[in-house]
């Protein structure tokens, strides 16, 4: 996420901003996914957890 972020603040292109951004979107999705499995939440402990 840091190297995407680092990538993301010298894009030069629109294009390749948008293109970031949606990998930087992705990651934190995946990071997302990770931290509520190691935590062992169950599906609406994650919606508890998403909402706020």
């Amino acid at each position: 996420m840091i190297a995407a972020k680092e990538e993301l603040s010298k894009a030069k292109t629109e294009a390749e901003t948008s293109r970031i951004e949606l990998e930087c979107e992705s990651l934190d999705r995946q990071i997302d996914q990770a931290v509520c499995e190691l935590h062992g939440l169950s599906e609406g402990e994650i919606k508890v957890v998403e909402v706020e």
